[in-house]
């Protein structure tokens, strides 16, 4: 029974998903304007390329009338490479003979296609780089938006973390740690990591990270990553999610069952940049076999009610995950000192304890 102050005004929390078996839309973007390879209706596997795009790169502005000493109107009759043309790095664009041996010369600096020679100066498009957009996910192109990228569906498990680097990845799924709270060693990584995403435990450190990288591993999972290294892990190539946060957090119970069942599946790493963590969020994907598409993942917004799994998300329980019993309108004294509306959440030891809304997040 709730008591004469249960809540009334509704609070709607934060919520993580965390799903077995979900419909899963995607959209993969070229960076800039390209060209899509890939058709509606098309099924397509992670490492399949999708997209591509020549990579742009900065115009070299060379200055023959100044480096040749003569006046702008009379350069056009030294240039030895005219628009349209393409030029090799150290090849002559310009020439002036002269007395001194050879006279004054200009060489490219780059590779790459004369489009304009004008005004004393001539203009090279360095030649580029092509950009490959790979699927990343296995499933089937539902939608294509011309020179730009597709959508691709697949069934499957979604996690959601808290942080992650602006790197994505995919691989066989390993566990690393037995549990939730342990920290894998770096030196326990091995040939047999190679082409894995390793799920390493509460935390990770540069050695661990320094291992992973030279066994080729694709992709990491932790509970969380020190705070003081954050921006030296967002450097380095390999992917790395955390799913609870800042510092050493045991991976939440919820998380860390669904990757253990999950083990030795193909599992993707979608990390985008750090900074929107409720907005843009880190995500792991495992596809899933399933006879006909489930439904799709809840919209946020859903009001807390008794029943609800939660995640508390600040210490002194950040981490810990149980059942709402109970909410409470009326303001509690927390170890802070401070008084908070919240609810009495049964945890997974059997403990009752009450949690400011503030602090909780719904797990499902």
């Amino acid at each position: 029974m709730w008591g004469d102050d249960q809540v009334s005004t509704p609070f709607y929390p934060s919520a993580t998903h965390v799903l077995p078996l979900t419909a899963i839309r995607r959209e993969r973007r070229l960076p800039w304007r390209g060209e899509v390879l890939i058709s509606t209706r098309q099924q397509v596997e992670p490492s399949d390329v999708v997209a591509r795009a020549a990579r742009p790169g900065a115009y070299a502005i060379i200055d023959v009338a100044q480096q040749l000493g003569v006046p702008v109107h009379r350069a056009g009759k030294y240039y030895l490479k005219q628009p349209g043309e393409f030029v090799q790095q150290g090849e002559l664009l310009a020439r002036r003979k002269g007395k001194l041996v050879g006279g004054r010369k200009i060489t490219s600096p780059v590779e790459g296609r004369v489009v304009a020679a004008v005004g004393g100066r001539i203009v090279i498009e360095p030649q580029s780089d092509l950009f490959e957009l790979r699927a990343l996910l296995s499933g089937l192109v539902t939608n294509t938006t011309s020179g730009l990228g597709v959508t691709i569906e697949t069934a499957g498990a979604l996690i959601q973390g808290v942080w992650g680097t602006r790197r994505e990845g995919y691989g066989s799924l390993t566990m690393g740690v037995e549990q939730p709270d342990a920290v894998l060693d770096g030196e326990r990584i091995e040939v047999a990591h190679h082409g894995s995403i390793l799920v390493c435990g509460a935390t990770l450190d540069l050695n661990l990270l320094a291992k992973a990288q030279e066994m080729q591993v694709r992709g990491l999972i932790v509970g969380g990553v020190p705070a003081d290294l954050r921006e030296e892990i967002s450097q380095h190539l390999l992917p790395v999610i955390a799913t609870e946060g800042m510092g050493r957090i045991p991976i939440s119970s919820p998380i860390f069952g669904l990757l253990q069942a999950n083990e030795g599946h193909e599992t993707m790493l979608l990390a985008p940049a750090p900074g929107r963590p409720w907005v843009d969020r880190p995500e792991i994907i495992i596809p899933l076999p399933a006879s006909t598409l489930p439904a799709p993942p809840p919209r946020p917004g859903t009001e807390l009610t008794a029943g609800h799994k939660v995640r508390i998300i600040r210490a002194p329980r950040r981490g810990s995950v149980g059942i709402v019993k109970e909410m409470y309108d009326e303001s509690r004294i927390v170890d802070n000192g401070i008084r908070y509306p919240g609810a009495d959440v049964v945890l997974e030891t059997g403990e009752v304890v009450f949690v400011p809304f503030v602090n909780l997040d719904v797990v499902g």
